[in-house]
Protein backbone atom coordinates (compact mmCIF):
# COMPACT_ATOMS: atom_id res chain seq x y z
CA UNK A 1 0.00 0.00 0.00
CA UNK A 2 0.99 3.94 -1.24
CA UNK A 3 0.98 5.84 2.12
CA UNK A 4 0.99 9.50 1.61
CA UNK A 5 1.02 11.93 4.34
CA UNK A 6 -0.53 15.32 2.82
CA UNK A 7 0.15 17.61 5.51
CA UNK A 8 1.95 18.31 8.69
CA UNK A 9 0.77 16.98 12.23
CA UNK A 10 -0.69 13.83 13.98
CA UNK A 11 -2.31 11.45 12.08
CA UNK A 12 -4.76 8.83 12.30
CA UNK A 13 -3.51 5.39 13.36
CA UNK A 14 -4.15 2.92 10.83
CA UNK A 15 -3.20 -1.05 10.50
CA UNK A 16 -3.01 -3.41 7.22
CA UNK A 17 -3.15 -7.28 7.36
CA UNK A 18 -3.93 -9.08 3.93
CA UNK A 19 -6.49 -6.77 2.46
CA UNK A 20 -7.93 -5.10 5.85
CA UNK A 21 -7.31 -1.96 6.97
CA UNK A 22 -8.20 -0.73 10.71
CA UNK A 23 -8.64 2.92 11.23
CA UNK A 24 -8.43 4.45 14.87
CA UNK A 25 -7.27 1.13 16.53
CA UNK A 26 -10.29 -0.97 15.34
CA UNK A 27 -12.78 1.87 15.41
CA UNK A 28 -13.37 1.17 11.38
CA UNK A 29 -12.10 -2.11 9.80
CA UNK A 30 -12.95 -2.42 6.15
CA UNK A 31 -12.21 -5.32 3.38
CA UNK A 32 -10.90 -3.26 0.60
CA UNK A 33 -11.46 -6.20 -1.70
CA UNK A 34 -15.28 -6.48 -1.24
CA UNK A 35 -15.28 -2.15 -2.09
CA UNK A 36 -13.23 -2.78 -5.03
CA UNK A 37 -15.40 -1.99 -8.76
CA UNK A 38 -14.55 -2.79 -12.00
CA UNK A 39 -13.75 1.02 -12.08
CA UNK A 40 -11.69 2.88 -9.71
CA UNK A 41 -13.10 3.51 -6.41
CA UNK A 42 -12.31 6.74 -3.79
CA UNK A 43 -13.32 5.95 0.14
CA UNK A 44 -13.24 9.22 1.58
CA UNK A 45 -12.80 9.23 6.13
CA UNK A 46 -14.30 12.00 7.54
CA UNK A 47 -15.21 13.31 11.15
CA UNK A 48 -19.00 15.35 12.00
CA UNK A 49 -19.27 17.88 13.93
CA UNK A 50 -19.61 15.71 17.23
CA UNK A 51 -16.42 13.57 16.99
CA UNK A 52 -17.69 10.73 14.80
CA UNK A 53 -15.34 8.70 12.25
CA UNK A 54 -17.82 8.65 9.06
CA UNK A 55 -16.99 7.38 6.09
CA UNK A 56 -18.23 9.33 2.79
CA UNK A 57 -20.41 11.30 5.34
CA UNK A 58 -20.03 14.69 3.22
CA UNK A 59 -23.47 16.19 4.42
CA UNK A 60 -21.67 15.72 7.98
CA UNK A 61 -18.04 16.79 6.72
CA UNK A 62 -15.94 18.54 9.77
CA UNK A 63 -12.29 17.96 8.56
CA UNK A 64 -10.35 15.22 6.13
CA UNK A 65 -8.97 12.30 8.46
CA UNK A 66 -7.99 9.67 5.07
CA UNK A 67 -8.80 9.18 2.09
CA UNK A 68 -8.00 5.60 0.22
CA UNK A 69 -8.04 5.01 -3.29
CA UNK A 70 -8.69 1.29 -5.07
CA UNK A 71 -7.21 0.00 -8.65
CA UNK A 72 -10.38 -1.26 -10.23
CA UNK A 73 -10.22 -4.97 -10.68
CA UNK A 74 -8.17 -6.94 -12.70
CA UNK A 75 -9.39 -10.07 -14.38
CA UNK A 76 -7.34 -13.04 -15.79
CA UNK A 77 -8.62 -15.53 -18.89
CA UNK A 78 -7.97 -18.81 -17.81
CA UNK A 79 -9.51 -22.38 -19.67
CA UNK A 80 -11.32 -24.95 -17.79
CA UNK A 81 -12.80 -28.36 -17.85
CA UNK A 82 -16.25 -27.66 -19.52
CA UNK A 83 -18.54 -29.28 -16.95
CA UNK A 84 -21.41 -29.12 -18.74
CA UNK A 85 -19.67 -31.09 -21.79
CA UNK A 86 -18.64 -33.83 -19.40
CA UNK A 87 -22.23 -33.81 -18.06
CA UNK A 88 -23.23 -34.13 -21.47
CA UNK A 89 -21.05 -37.09 -22.61
CA UNK A 90 -22.39 -38.90 -19.13
CA UNK A 91 -25.86 -38.90 -20.70
CA UNK A 92 -24.56 -39.90 -23.55
CA UNK A 93 -23.30 -42.96 -22.05
CA UNK A 94 -26.70 -43.55 -20.20
CA UNK A 95 -28.46 -46.74 -21.69
CA UNK A 96 -30.52 -45.09 -24.75
CA UNK A 97 -30.74 -48.72 -27.15
CA UNK A 98 -34.08 -49.76 -27.94
CA UNK A 99 -35.66 -53.32 -26.43
CA UNK A 100 -34.83 -55.10 -29.45
CA UNK A 101 -31.12 -53.70 -30.19
CA UNK A 102 -30.90 -54.86 -26.32
CA UNK A 103 -32.29 -57.86 -27.02
CA UNK A 104 -29.41 -58.63 -29.54
CA UNK A 105 -26.65 -57.10 -27.62
CA UNK A 106 -27.64 -60.04 -24.94
CA UNK A 107 -27.72 -62.77 -27.32
CA UNK A 108 -24.24 -61.47 -28.62
CA UNK A 109 -22.78 -61.78 -24.69
CA UNK A 110 -22.49 -57.60 -24.49
CA UNK A 111 -23.28 -56.97 -21.27
CA UNK A 112 -24.76 -53.22 -20.65
CA UNK A 113 -22.20 -52.18 -19.20
CA UNK A 114 -19.75 -52.89 -22.09
CA UNK A 115 -22.93 -51.27 -24.38
CA UNK A 116 -22.72 -47.84 -22.03
CA UNK A 117 -18.51 -47.76 -23.08
CA UNK A 118 -19.15 -48.14 -26.30
CA UNK A 119 -21.78 -45.57 -26.26
CA UNK A 120 -19.97 -43.38 -24.49
CA UNK A 121 -16.68 -43.67 -26.98
CA UNK A 122 -17.75 -41.61 -29.19
CA UNK A 123 -18.23 -38.75 -27.38
CA UNK A 124 -15.22 -38.93 -25.31
CA UNK A 125 -12.28 -39.95 -27.94
CA UNK A 126 -11.58 -36.09 -29.13
CA UNK A 127 -9.72 -34.35 -26.27
CA UNK A 128 -11.19 -32.76 -23.25
CA UNK A 129 -13.71 -30.17 -23.52
CA UNK A 130 -13.10 -27.07 -22.15
CA UNK A 131 -14.31 -23.47 -21.52
CA UNK A 132 -12.72 -20.17 -21.19
CA UNK A 133 -14.02 -18.19 -18.16
CA UNK A 134 -12.75 -14.96 -17.44
CA UNK A 135 -12.14 -14.47 -13.24
CA UNK A 136 -11.64 -11.93 -10.99
CA UNK A 137 -8.14 -11.38 -9.22
CA UNK A 138 -7.38 -10.97 -6.03
CA UNK A 139 -6.48 -6.95 -4.75
CA UNK A 140 -3.13 -6.01 -5.17
CA UNK A 141 -2.53 -4.18 -2.33
CA UNK A 142 0.85 -2.77 -3.99
CA UNK A 143 -1.75 -0.60 -6.10
CA UNK A 144 -3.52 0.62 -2.85
CA UNK A 145 -2.91 4.29 -2.55
CA UNK A 146 -4.08 5.84 1.02
CA UNK A 147 -3.23 9.36 2.04
CA UNK A 148 -3.62 10.56 5.66
CA UNK A 149 -4.76 14.10 6.85
CA UNK A 150 -3.64 15.87 9.87
CA UNK A 151 -5.91 15.30 12.79
CA UNK A 152 -4.11 17.99 15.31
CA UNK A 153 -7.01 20.10 16.49
CA UNK A 154 -9.42 17.71 15.66
CA UNK A 155 -11.83 16.44 18.17
CA UNK A 156 -12.10 12.73 17.32
CA UNK A 157 -14.59 11.20 19.78
CA UNK A 158 -13.24 7.81 21.68
CA UNK A 159 -14.27 5.23 23.44
CA UNK A 160 -12.34 4.79 26.79
CA UNK A 161 -12.96 2.38 29.55
CA UNK A 162 -16.31 0.56 30.45
CA UNK A 163 -19.59 2.17 30.34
Amino acid sequence: MKVTELNEGKKIAYAVKKTVLTLDGGRIALDLQKYQKDYPVTLDFVTDGEGNLLMNAFDSLRAYVAEIRLPAYETETVEVEDEDAKDSTEEAAEDTTPADEQGAAEEAGVTEGEQQEQAAEPATMGEKQTKTVTRRLPLDMSKVELDLFAIDGIYINQLDGEF
